[in-house]
């Protein structure tokens, strides 16, 4: 899910994006990855069992 990118990337972009929330390519960097957060989710078996 976060292809080869190091946990620490993420925290660096959404403690990036506290604090300048406004700044759009920080705010597209977070959306982009909880929304691949959501469709990994969504996809997976047990989601799909309830």
């Amino acid at each position: 899910m976060m292809q080869g990118v190091p946990r620490q990337s993420w925290v660096n972009e959404w403690n990036a994006y506290r604090t300048s929330p406004t700044t759009t390519n920080r705010r597209n960097a977070v959306k982009y990855r909880l929304q691949n957060l959501m469709r990994y989710m969504l996809r997976m078996a047990e989601y799909q069992l309830f």
